[in-house]
């Protein structure tokens, strides 16, 4: 009969491990103490080399990126397409003191008199990069056919506008304020406007590419 031998600790382990790699670390050094001096293979760096790269003229160097300090978003941007289903509408920030827009979906059947007291969850969508509250919609037909198809409750859209760039964050320097703009006034402005379910769980957001981030 074998008899069972428990494994080796992990402490052990690593200790044995660890005196190893000593011993051939010292047998390689005394090694290359024995050893003849070894030939330098030759030299292929260049000849010269400059001491610093210049820099480019001040005329034709590159704006950095990170200096925003003079550039201004567009906040209202009318629609060069037309849909049936949305429809472009505005408030005024007084966060920015600019007038900001944004395209709102309404679900079928939100006019109808028998709906007058019905209340519906509104979806936030982030349009991306270079883009607007006018472009770069979340697609109205898919839309109306999951709420056709009952796959989702019929629900409102507001289409917010975010500026080409903001990436939806308030700037350290107050310029451009995406962020709160569309929490403390295009959201309160929605729920004061149009029949919503004026609480968290009655909201959602989505987004692509910067409406994503």
């Amino acid at each position: 009969m074998n008899r069972y031998r428990p494994p080796a600790s992990p402490t052990r382990v690593c200790r044995r491990a660890l005196t190893a790699l000593l011993a051939g670390l010292a047998a390689a050094t005394a090694a290359l103490a024995d050893a003849p001096p070894a030939v330098a293979p030759p030299s292929t760096a260049p000849a010269s080399r400059p001491s610093a790269v210049t820099p480019l003229p001040a005329s034709t160097r590159p704006a950095t990126a990170a200096d925003y300090s003079a550039y201004r978003e567009r906040w209202f941007t009318l629609p060069t397409k037309s849909d049936p289903r949305l429809t472009h509408h505005a408030y005024e920030s007084a966060a920015m003191s600019a007038r900001v827009g944004y395209h709102l979906y309404l679900p079928l059947g939100y006019d109808d008199p028998a709906n007058a007291a019905r209340r519906y969850p509104v979806l936030y969508w982030l349009h991306g990069l270079n883009q607007s509250e006018s472009s770069d919609w979340f697609p109205p037909d898919v839309l109306s056919v999951a709420v056709g198809g009952g796959a989702i409750p019929p629900v409102i859209v507001v289409f917010a506008a975010g500026g080409g760039r903001s990436f939806y964050c308030d700037a350290p320097d107050q310029n451009i304020l995406p962020e709160t703009t569309i929490v403390r006034e295009l959201i309160p402005h929605v729920d004061a406007t149009y029949r919503t379910i004026a609480a968290r769980g009655g909201r959602a957001i989505q987004g692509v590419s910067m409406g994503g981030f």
